[in-house]
């Protein structure tokens, strides 16, 4: 899969201070808040209108399947009475490589995150449905991201394979906003076309 986060946490740093970016560069957000990625042929709903999304297509950076590489942020308002953190849920689809299944992903993907975040422990995976495919999911804990580049110090992940290409989603929290239940509940929504 390749370097998972790329130059993410440039964009997610921006986000942790500013206003709530509103753009779409590969798909369309309708009115009941579904994102649409016709390069990727998925669909995903956003949490709610007060959650912001941001996506970018990279038309100079192909995946293995000639198709851009794309990466999609929703990102939580700041809520009042709380510090500037703020939950952000990001989706990043990619080729699959032949011949690789879902357990060689994860292990790639968590090789990843273990590089990625200082102190990685993670908790049991489990199976979960994502539109008609299986999928892991995971959380871990860490003490701080290299580089900063996703704040928070709970996280969870799910990654799910369909038609030769693989999702990763992740979202981060603190002890005391880690909104898994609605992390997952966005993830359910992701559907393939």
């Amino acid at each position: 899969m390749g370097r998972v986060f790329g130059m993410i946490w440039v964009v997610l740093v921006a986000f942790s201070c500013g206003s709530i970016p509103t753009d779409s560069k590969d798909g369309n957000l309708d009115s009941n808040g579904v994102y649409v990625s016709d390069l990727w042929r998925f669909q995903i709903t956003i949490p709610d209108s007060t959650w912001g999304f941001q996506s970018q297509t990279y038309q100079q950076r192909l995946a293995a399947n000639g198709v851009p590489q794309m990466e999609l942020w929703m990102i939580s308002p700041v809520l009042s009475g709380t510090a500037t953190f703020r939950p952000v849920l990001y989706l990043k689809p990619d080729a699959l490589k032949s011949g690789n299944t879902l357990s060689l992903v994860i292990a790639d993907v968590e090789t990843e995150l273990q590089g990625a975040f200082n102190g990685y422990v993670a908790q049991g995976k489990t199976t979960v449905r994502v539109d008609s495919e299986n999928a892991t999911e995971w959380l871990f804990q860490a003490t701080s991201a290299v580089g900063n580049f996703m704040p928070g110090t709970r996280f969870w992940v799910t990654v799910v394979l369909h038609n030769q290409a693989v999702y990763l989603l992740l979202g981060n929290g603190t002890s005391d906003r880690f909104p898994v239940d609605l992390y997952r509940k966005v993830a359910s929504s992701l559907k393939f076309q």
